[in-house]
């Protein structure tokens, strides 16, 4: 059994949430707090910033504008 000290937040899961909908592609990252974010494109995980770097210099926002 686990116990956690006074003042210490268990670990959480931040999601990243994509559909489709009548404007498009949408995505969104939901927090362990419950906020969300809306994003065009975003990345998480072990290597967020190497991913990150890679969609800012690859990503064309007139690639989705067109729809």
């Amino acid at each position: 059994m686990s116990v956690l000290p006074s003042g210490v937040r268990p670990f959480g899961v931040s999601l990243l949430v994509a559909g489709y909908d009548d404007k498009g592609p949408q995505l969104y990252q939901v927090d362990p707090s419950g906020s969300y974010f809306s994003w065009k494109t975003s990345a998480m995980g072990k290597n967020v910033s190497n991913a990150k770097t890679f969609l800012e210099k690859r990503y064309a926002l007139t690639s989705i504008e067109v729809l």
